[in-house]
């Protein structure tokens, strides 16, 4: 799921990628795994940022390899280096319990 939205200074953005998951009773599992994050804000007032990785792998991957489709090295990999998780607000908007 690609979530586009109109964030304070009026513009239009990509703010989060979702991997849709398997569903389970009557949930679907839903995975961010890159989001909008805000670096600064220019002289014009407007927000300076990019997309960035959760961290978290997305469960396409592995079927992805077995047919030897190649991604960029790191692409999913938090900007920390480490592994990412579910972050507090993202869970909160999900509805996920951490």
């Amino acid at each position: 799921i690609v979530h586009l939205e109109r964030i304070v200074d009026g513009t239009r953005r990509v703010t989060t990628i979702t991997e849709v998951q398997r569903m389970e009773s009557d949930v679907i599992g839903l995975q961010p795994l890159f989001e909008f994050k805000v670096d600064a804000v220019s002289d014009k007032r407007t927000l300076v940022g990019s997309l960035r990785s959760t961290g978290l792998r997305p469960t396409f991957l592995d079927k992805f390899e077995k047919r030897d489709i190649k991604l960029p090295n790191g692409l999913f990999q938090a900007p920390n280096g480490h592994a990412g998780g579910l972050l507090d607000p993202m869970a909160a908007r999900l509805g996920v319990a951490r």
